[in-house]
């Protein structure tokens, strides 16, 4: 019966990405990632997701309609596939159908997670290798049966071919493993097996870094983890402050209060399950509080996985301490587990202009409402990005040169790579720091030879140096994008 409960939660989650979904290309990262998909591009480095990029080649040979959209997709099967292994570790833990699809559900329409399963993005994949192997590990500490511990540490393997987020998880599952077992570490039959399985679910990255050698024998852990990405200490304070108040908007009311009684009762399970949820939800806040902040809202969604869990842990506690009054209440509860985070996020926008726009401070971009489009997961009927670039290609002239930085940059690439359209234009992507092809003259070297566009002069002036250029050239706005033209 219980199986039953799970394939419908997978079914409902999945049509519910699927009406939600991005229907075409989006900003940055998403764009980017259709990129690297359609040229099957597997390296070894953090901003790859070499695992993503292979299943989403062999997607897209599906033939949707639009590239974009069938990558969109991807994430939508691999997000619903999360809520459904949730609702098997909830029952695992439970032996609950009411509890188990109210975790589930919570995650479900939780902000970040749902945002992130409409749009093509390398985290939902992730986000699937790492419930698989929370499920493996509980598993094996229920019925000690190998097979789960093997395949833990196989998902684990899976899941860092696609993200290394999982790496730094990796501690969590050690430590509570120990804690579960201490004569484990004495096991050198588990030990081996456990290792062969990580090997083998890695074995993507490993193949690379065997065939490119020469490129990778350098490789340092902080190749992986970017001392650039990590914050000043008043960033980190602050966030690790703040933590409360993310928690509340994913999971508002109702959920926030469930996960701390779940939190709470979680103790009362076997050590290993207990450790093995806390550990790996310290982790998490800790380090998503010393990671970037552009990376860090994706980065605290390992964590509400968790707390999904343990809201799925509160709702069974408060089932056996008070069955009548769950038994009344559970329709208007689950109700409100659901609606009223949409309800939420669908408000939000507006609350948001109301306090003067742009709560976030996110830069502008022609045909994009960062409030609707941050605070809002909903991305049903988004075409911003799309008409953006195919304005941009219409307007330019033949031959002509742009020079974009990072997230308008994947979107017009992805014009020309994907549905080969302008390819007499040449993109530059313009890079900080020394790198910076306007530092390096390339205006000047082209200035006379073919018109020359940027995509902004407002936001990043460092970026597009546009301080030194406006000494010898004019910013002639044309459509969304600004023509150099040299004054007189």
């Amino acid at each position: 019966m219980y199986l039953v409960a799970a394939f419908f939660i997978w079914f409902l989650s999945f049509g519910f990405y699927c009406v939600t979904l991005a229907p075409a290309v989006i900003w940055g990262d998403p764009a980017k990632l259709v990129n690297f998909a359609y040229l099957c591009l597997l390296r070894i480095d953090i901003g790859n997701h070499a695992l993503h990029n292979l299943i989403g080649n062999l997607w897209g040979r599906l033939l949707f309609a639009d590239y974009a959209f069938g990558q969109n997709l991807l994430s939508a099967v691999f997000a619903s596939l999360t809520v459904f292994m949730v609702f098997l570790i909830v029952y695992r833990l439970t032996k609950s159908i009411f509890s188990s699809i109210v975790s589930s559900l919570s995650l479900a329409v939780a902000h970040t997670f749902w945002w992130l399963a409409v749009v093509n993005e390398s985290y939902a994949l992730v986000f699937f290798f790492l419930v698989l192997a929370l499920l493996g590990e509980i598993v094996w500490f229920q019925t000690k049966k190998q097979g789960w511990l093997y395949l833990a540490a196989f998902s684990i393997g899976m899941g860092i071919s696609d993200h290394f987020m999982l790496a730094v998880l990796i501690p969590a599952f050690i430590i509570a493993a120990l804690i579960d077992d201490p004569w484990l570490i004495l096991d050198y039959k588990k030990i081996l097996f456990s290792l062969s399985s990580f090997i083998l679910g890695a074995g993507l990255l490993l193949y690379l870094y065997i065939s490119n050698y020469s490129q990778y024998s350098s490789i340092t852990w902080a190749y992986f983890v970017d001392t650039t990405y990590l914050e000043s200490m008043g960033k980190i304070v602050r966030e690790l402050i703040r933590y409360p108040l993310y928690v509340f908007y994913q999971f508002p009311l109702i959920g926030f209060v469930l996960g701390i009684i779940g939190l709470w009762q979680s103790f009362k399970n076997k050590a290993g399950i207990s450790y093995l949820l806390f550990l790996a939800f310290l982790v998490d806040y800790l380090f998503s509080a010393v990671y970037m902040w552009e990376r860090q809202p994706e980065m605290m969604v390992f964590g509400y996985i968790i707390i999904a869990i343990w809201i799925g842990l509160g709702i069974n506690y408060l089932a056996k301490k008070n069955p009548p009054l769950v038994s009344r209440s559970g329709p208007i509860l689950l109700l409100g587990i659901i609606f009223v985070p949409i309800m939420l996020y669908s408000c939000a926008p507006y609350f948001a202009q109301k306090a003067g726009g742009n709560v976030l401070h996110i830069r502008s971009l022609p045909y994009r409402n960062n409030d609707e489009y941050f605070l809002n997961p909903n991305k049903r009927g988004y075409f911003g990005a799309r008409r953006y670039a195919e304005e941009v290609y219409r307007i330019v002239e033949p031959d002509s040169m742009i020079i974009a930085d990072f997230t308008p940059y994947a979107v017009l690439q992805y014009l020309q790579l994907v549905e080969k359209k302008r390819q007499d234009v040449e993109l530059v992507y313009t890079w900080p720091g020394a790198r910076n092809p306007i530092g390096k003259g390339i205006v000047e070297q082209n200035i006379r030879k073919r018109p020359i566009y940027l995509v902004d002069i407002d936001d990043y002036p460092d970026l597009y140096k546009t301080p030194v250029l406006s000494k010898k050239y004019s910013f002639v706005k044309t459509g969304p994008i600004y023509r150099l033209v040299k004054k007189k």
